[in-house]
């Protein structure tokens, strides 16, 4: 037994020295490259001074030290910005059906949509997550997350009741009767932001995806000792004793958690603990390394002890995925870490401060005026420097021992000096302010010099929440949507969502099983973020909505037979910044105009028509048309017909409606001659 363990250690050895080294390489490359930035982007976004800053040290004790929030202020207004973008309109997500043919496809596409908007409303706290993802992108350069499903049960021992009678059963000895049974505490999908300094992957991957083009990825996660012995007692992680445990917690400071924390006494730090105490803090380590062509994956404590055995990633999560994704809110090409909008900023700001802090000192200095005091003579120096009003300051000779010196006041010409790098500011971020305007007046004379600002900012906003949504938000909620495809499985819960969306009665599936309901989770879906163009405006965004539908409406209702009016829709709307226009159709497919017109010749006919005597070919034909106007309608027929024809506007459904309308017109003109 001994000797099967010895020699299973030592297979495992090679994986554990592969994720150590793995880890220290990264770390040191971390360490040399970013953590001063890192440290420094954090200061400024929290109001204060780099660590190398001449304010901190001791030569400016008694100067002022003032730092202007202009970095703070534009992440907070781009954060504004992404609450506006992502949470102000209706079906920013949508999903799309791989094939539109097929029905259950489309039940499929409403029902995983219908999962994801629950999930996101009410089990995940998407608003805070996302906001705090661009506060990241913004400060740090990045931002990264976890997805992955939340479960979590326990065993409980219950009484056996008696269905029919509510009773407990009994034994022989009258004692109830007992069970084990397990209660599910969690079981839904979540999103978790993780920290820059709690993750590591290669700093030669790509830059486009550098979580799957790395050959490796892990993740640090600080855990109570309670939790971690309790997943040991589960059987889910391998058991340690207490001296490697409490080993365990000398883990080496992080300054970059520090600076987040204002530098105070880090509460992860237990490593001077004397006992080891349940609530004491340990490291440990996912580890998804890429070994032969396929992804493997292990959790460790720290480096050095293994939790899990090393298996496939595709066993320890179902859709096979790594569950990690970095995206930024800016594009740098070629560089895994861009630099971020304060590191960017970072010299602006310091030079925005000193010309703050000088003209303070120059207005301290004008108003409390320096003087020079002849060395050895008998001047009352308190009193001097005191300078209160109606006070007297003694001296034997107060014109050659005491001397005034002179400051001119500077602060005409810093405040201009201050407007105009507020300005360079602004424009290097593309945020707007009251300082551009003042220092553009003259553009600004005019309503349309003001609109022109406005646009430039709203443009680089817009770019900033684009890339945002290309690389980390749709990422995100495209793996949200996976888990639950793999993981959602409550029988309760698939049927309130299948309630919720409709889907039984539009596609007639009264006789859906779970099995079905399992199997429909299964088809594939594309999952569409639409961020328009004039998100953050909401006045914007409603004037281009409805130009871009009355130009639609205008081309609709004159459109020649050959023109296709899908693809027509699809560059209208793709102009205000929509990749998906289905949401702007009606469900059933798109109406052809001319079917439109026909019935509204019909409504004429049967008006014309009313009070006199049709002949049995006329009524007829009425009662088809009727029909056939009905099954429009609906859009029951028309949807899979058009479907299944490909939209054939000149022919078919359009065609027979007009002939009908025509034949009608005919015999009406008929009988009134």
């Amino acid at each position: 037994m001994a000797r099967a363990k010895k020699q299973s250690e030592a297979k495992r050895d090679p994986w554990l020295a592969r994720a150590k080294a793995a880890f220290e390489t990264s770390t040191s490359f971390i360490d040399t490259n970013y953590r001063k930035n890192w440290d420094d982007n954090i200061r400024h976004f929290k109001n204060k001074h780099a660590q190398s800053s001449k304010y901190l040290t001791e030569t400016y004790k008694y100067r002022s030290k003032m730092f202007r929030p202009k970095t703070r202020a534009f992440v907070r207004q781009t954060e504004a910005a992404t609450a506006a973008a992502f949470f102000s309109q209706v079906d920013t997500l949508t999903m799309e059906p791989y094939n539109e043919l097929d029905p259950m496809n489309r039940a499929a596409a409403e029902l995983r949509m219908e999962i994801l908007n629950w999930r996101l409303t009410n089990t995940v706290p998407w608003f805070q997550i996302c906001v705090g993802g661009m506060q990241d992108a913004q400060v740090i350069g990045v931002v990264a997350s976890k997805q992955f499903w939340d479960f979590e049960e326990r065993e409980e021992t219950q009484p056996i009741v008696d269905p029919l009678t509510g009773q407990m059963a009994m034994d022989e000895e009258g004692n109830p009767v007992t069970q084990k049974t397990r209660i599910k505490l969690r079981d839904e999908p979540a999103i978790k932001l993780i920290p820059i300094e709690n993750i590591r992957f290669d700093p030669a991957a790509d830059w486009t995806d550098p979580v799957n083009s790395s050959p490796y990825v892990i993740g640090m996660e600080a855990m109570y000792i309670c939790d971690v012995k309790k997943l040991m007692e589960s059987g889910k992680w391998e058991t340690l004793d207490d001296a490697v445990l409490k080993n365990a917690r000398n883990t080496a400071y992080d300054s970059t958690r520090g600076v987040r924390n204002d530098n105070r006494e880090d509460a992860l730090d237990t490593r001077y603990a004397a006992p080891l105490s349940d609530y004491d803090i340990v490291w440990t380590h996912e580890n998804i390394l890429r070994y032969d062509g396929e992804d493997w994956h292990c959790y460790t404590l720290g480096t050095d002890h293994f939790l899990t055995r090393p298996k496939l990633l595709r066993e320890a999560y179902l859709h096979n995925t790594r569950p990690y994704v970095i995206g930024s809110a800016v594009l740098e090409t070629h560089t895994v870490i861009p630099d971020s909008p304060t590191h960017l900023a970072k010299g602006l700001q310091k030079e925005i401060n000193e010309v703050a802090n000088q003209r303070i000192d120059n207005v301290k200095l004008v108003l409390n005026k320096r003087y020079v005091v002849k060395r050895g003579k008998q001047v009352d120096l308190k009193s001097l420097v005191m300078n209160a009003p109606g006070s007297v300051t003694l001296a034997n000779d107060p014109s050659t021992d005491v001397r005034e010196m002179e400051f001119n006041d500077v602060t005409g010409s810093s405040y201009a000096e201050q407007d105009r790098l507020n300005v360079d500011f602004d424009d290097l971020l593309g945020s707007f302010s009251g300082g551009t305007i003042q220092s553009n007046r003259k553009l600004n004379e005019t309503v349309g010099g003001l609109a022109m600002l406005r646009s430039g900012t709203n443009a680089m906003t817009q770019y900033i929440i684009r890339v945002f949504s290309e690389t980390w938000v749709e990422p995100v909620l495209k793996q949200t949507d996976l888990l639950c495809q793999h993981y959602e499985s409550d029988p309760e819960f698939l049927a309130l969502m299948v309630q919720k969306s409709g889907i039984v009665e539009q596609y007639k599936l009264q006789n859906l099983t779970m099995d079905g309901i399992m199997e429909m989770l299964m088809l594939p879906c594309q999952l569409t973020v639409n961020v328009s163009n004039s998100a953050t405006d909401p006045m914007i965004r409603l004037e281009q909505m409805l130009m871009a539908i009355a130009k639609y409406s205008e081309i609709s209702a004159n459109a020649p037979p050959d023109l296709d009016l899908k693809e027509i829709r699809k560059e209208v709307f793709a102009f205000l910044g929509y990749k998906n226009d289905r949401r702007f159709a009606k469900e059933q497919g798109q109406t052809d105009p001319r079917l439109m017109k026909a019935m509204a010749i019909i409504q004429k006919l049967q008006q014309a028509l009313q009070g006199k005597q049709m002949d049995n070919q006329t009524k007829l034909e009425i009662a088809r048309l009727q029909e056939e106007g009905e099954t429009l309608r609906t859009g029951a027929r028309i949807a899979s017909d058009a479907r299944t024809k490909g939209m054939q506007n000149d022919s078919n459904e359009a065609q027979f409606m007009l002939e009908l309308a025509s034949n009608l017109g005919r015999m009406n003109a008929e009988g009134n001659a």
